[in-house]
């Protein structure tokens, strides 16, 4: 729960502006929110830009092991994954935010 509570407060403070392409900083707490609604137990590394869209690769266990990619649309923000830990639903920026504010969907 702290670490939601850290999110909440990164992204009141920054803020995700609609009108405009998600920043690194924008797709790195994404990707945080994405990883702890969706992939209990697993780390987003740094996004990196690729293209139209920014990577996160994602980590799990110890040693770190590598466990699929976070993908942030640089337009829209919206979040998905793509690795060995099974299919996992597609999010909207705004849900994440709503998830990082409230703790649930």
């Amino acid at each position: 729960m702290m670490r939601i509570a850290i999110l909440a407060s990164a992204v009141l403070a920054i803020g995700l502006a609609a009108a405009s392409d998600v920043t690194q900083i924008d797709a790195q707490l994404l990707a945080s929110a994405y990883a702890a609604r969706y992939l209990p137990a697993c780390i987003a590394q740094q996004p990196k830009l690729q293209g139209d869209h920014w990577e996160a690769a994602v980590v799990s266990g110890r040693p770190p092991t590598p466990s699929g990619t976070i993908r942030i649309d640089q337009a829209t923000g919206s979040v998905s994954y793509d690795g060995p830990l099974g299919s996992k639903p597609t999010a909207s920026a705004a849900a994440l935010r709503h998830y990082i504010e409230y703790g649930h969907d």
